[in-house]
């Protein structure tokens, strides 16, 4: 099989500025590259711009796959991790699970990345529709949810004695988009389900219509005027965008259950007879 890579960059929270919309230029000479996208395939050659910069200029969430056993994925978050330090030391795992904080302000990004080699994994036809499927990941990492977390750890982890961390809640009812993480990192559902067993149920989620409704509601009339005109004039995505952020970031984080664990990674293989 001949060698190819795809590497994909999506804005979710506001496009990218002009200035930085250079920077992202000079990181390949023949990406796709808009305000919102940026992506490319190599047949032969290799990605070599600085990921987790584009990330901090702009671009909120990126995917790296090659044939020779790369899939990585990246989500910078603007607020810095919802869980605290402890919390995510539990679920990281050397240099496959980590976060990077942003030198200044509160943001950073979390990385994906398993150790692998080309036998690793199978091959995958969809790749270009796969950080599409992704992108709410990222808005359920900033509400506190864990499981993109665990899931991540049991994609990670390789030692047969490693304890398993923290059951998530809600392990046992996955979202479309965690089902889609699972199936880029090949993680076996009956290893998922075995892990499930001492998941208890999935809080629930913030109702962002409601969520929406009281935003609006709390705006003077002059600000809503303001906010239409942007609206109709200039990119309505981006005015959507922001808006959307603002409603997220005046919200408090969910405080996600977990149950603990006594089990090993390899007595959680026997038990998915894997």
């Amino acid at each position: 099989m001949s060698e190819y890579q795809f590497v994909d960059f999506w804005a979710v929270d506001d496009a990218v500025s002009d200035k930085n919309l250079k920077y992202m230029r000079k990181q390949s000479t023949r990406a796709e590259i808009s305000k919102w996208r940026f992506s490319n395939e190599y047949l032969y050659g290799d990605f070599r711009g600085n990921a987790a910069e584009m990330l901090r200029r702009g671009y909120d969430a990126h995917l790296h796959f090659a044939n020779f056993g790369v899939r990585k994925v990246m989500f910078r978050l603007p607020r810095g991790l919802p869980y605290g330090k402890r919390a995510f030391s539990k679920y990281a795992i050397g240099d496959c699970l980590t976060w990077d904080r942003d030198k200044q302000g509160t943001g950073g990004v979390l990385t994906i990345y398993p150790e692998a080699d080309a036998d690793t994994y199978d091959y995958l036809d969809d790749v270009e529709a796969f950080l599409e499927r992704l992108l709410p990941l990222r808005e359920a990492l900033i509400g506190g949810d864990l499981r993109p977390l665990f899931l991540a750890w049991l994609a990670c982890c390789y030692d047969e004695d490693a304890k398993v961390p923290p059951i998530p809640a809600g392990l046992n009812e996955l979202t479309q988009p965690l089902e889609s993480l699972a199936e880029f990192f090949e993680i076996p559902e009956a290893l998922i389900q075995a892990a499930a067993v001492d998941s208890s149920p999935a809080p629930a989620t913030l109702d962002m219509i409601k969520l929406i409704r009281d935003w609006v509601a709390d705006q003077s009339k002059a600000d809503l005027q303001k906010l239409v005109t942007a609206s109709l004039t200039n990119n309505s995505a981006a005015a959507r965008a922001k808006i959307i952020a603002e409603i997220r970031n005046a919200q408090t984080t969910l405080q996600w259950p977990t149950t603990n664990s006594t089990a090993t990674f390899g007595g959680l293989r026997s038990s998915a007879g894997v």
